[in-house]
């Protein structure tokens, strides 16, 4: 099994060679973040801590979107659009809005939640079923029209 970061170097390599320069600049931001968080704590990270900094570089680019889209600042919106494209290409498994729904109401299902006091350990329990691949904010805000 190869490395995140060994995911993302051959990724930069194949960009360049196509002349995707955006792409080329997209992983190397993302790979700059990771060695920064490398020489920050002093260690090489493992997949697991690289998913870490790539849902952080995800949902950064995310709240830069939407900001950008909110004053209406297109160009730099769809720049935002092409990173966060980039950006999930390397991130484990990505789920859309449906699988999340329906893992949670497997979780519901298993745990007799039924009331909104029963929140937080939907929430926590589908968090570590998905291993942190998706925002906490969008299951809390799923959960909870599930809880309804």
């Amino acid at each position: 099994m190869s490395s995140i970061k060994d995911e993302l170097l051959e990724g930069m390599k194949k960009a360049m060679k196509e002349g995707d320069n955006d792409k080329v600049a997209a992983i190397r931001k993302i790979r700059a973040a990771i060695k920064n968080g490398e020489i920050e704590k002093r260690k090489d990270f493992s997949n697991a801590e690289v998913n870490e900094v790539l849902l952080d570089a995800l949902k950064s680019r995310q709240e830069a979107r939407d900001e950008y889209i909110r004053l209406g600042c297109e160009t730099e919106s769809k720049n935002m659009e092409r990173e966060i494209a980039v950006l999930c290409n390397y991130l484990p498994f990505h789920m859309d809005s449906e699988e999340i729904e329906s893992l949670i109401t497997e979780i519901i299902t298993e745990t007799g939640a039924d009331k909104e006091e029963d929140l937080c350990q939907v929430i926590s329990e589908a968090m570590l079923r998905i291993n942190g691949c998706v925002d906490e904010s969008k299951v809390r805000s799923i959960a909870m029209m599930k809880l309804k």
